[in-house]
């Protein structure tokens, strides 16, 4: 069966306190959520100041990429209707790095972002089987909003690569 692709790439904000090191211990607290879940996703970091930046422009606008951990708690999630806010910014919850890669350095086309956890494989998929490319994301999420050097933009991850896990971490 065919995947079908969304109209629209679907954005949330995170808050600033949600960054830590990529070897930092995460912020987890049984107390704020027992339905943990993870993404490995490509963190894109934009290089130069832009709104409205058309696709065939915006990979001029990007700095370079790095690797980030997009820690969600579904619990806050569905308490809160099903909106992102909540449970995409939790203090302590997005390890994001080490290393930040020129975006002239890397063929987007070859990375695969994996996630393990104890050595298990829970994610594994090219980001050529994103939906939507890199510089459609940044041509939607620029529309009428301005884009500044140094945000971070996470692209998600390819259909079925990280679908919430039963049970979740905990």
């Amino acid at each position: 069966m065919p995947r079908r692709v969304p109209k629209a790439p679907t954005f949330f904000t995170k808050g600033p306190d949600t960054v830590v090191g990529s070897r930092d211990p995460i912020a987890f607290d049984s107390e704020i959520s027992s339905k943990w879940d993870y993404e490995a996703e490509l963190a894109v970091v934009i290089g130069k100041t832009g709104r409205s930046i058309a696709g065939s422009e915006a990979a001029g606008y990007i700095f370079g990429y790095c690797l980030a951990n997009d820690i969600s708690q579904r619990d806050l999630q569905r308490r809160h209707g099903g909106q992102w806010l909540m449970d995409k910014s939790i203090d302590g919850t997005m390890p994001i790095g080490p290393y930040i890669v020129t975006a002239d350095e890397v063929d987007l086309g070859a990375v695969r972002p994996q996630c393990l956890l104890n050595g298990e494989i829970r994610q594994d998929a090219l980001i050529s089987q994103m939906a939507f490319p890199v510089e459609k994301l940044i041509a939607e999420l620029s529309f009428g909003m301005t884009l500044r050097p140094g945000d971070i933009l996470l692209t998600g991850t390819p259909a079925a690569s990280a679908l919430p896990r039963l049970p979740q971490s905990s």
